[in-house]
């Protein structure tokens, strides 16, 4: 009985049961990824790779932490091409 509850509600509901529809929580999502990725997080990235790069280079800091910060930058922008990825690989 449950199995045929499932399929019929998978029918009958597709945008509850898929989650394809416009939810208030996947617009906030979607607005913290276009900010992190857009102009924002671009201004912060840029803001990030200064105040290291200066604390590299007056010895306040290590530069092993200047790349991580990179490398965490990279993978912020990134992001979007390796989840991608991942998906056409599952489908």
């Amino acid at each position: 009985m449950s199995y045929l509850f499932r399929i019929l509600f998978i029918f009958f509901f597709p945008a509850i049961a898929f989650a394809n529809g416009d939810t208030p929580v996947g617009n906030g999502i979607a607005y913290f990824i276009d900010a992190m990725t857009g102009t924002t997080g671009i201004a912060f990235a840029t803001v990030a790779i200064i105040g290291v790069g200066i604390g590299c280079l007056t010895n306040y800091v290590k530069w092993s932490t200047l790349f991580v910060v990179v490398a965490g930058i990279a993978i912020i922008f990134g992001s979007g091409i390796i989840v991608n990825g991942i998906v056409s690989y599952v489908k």
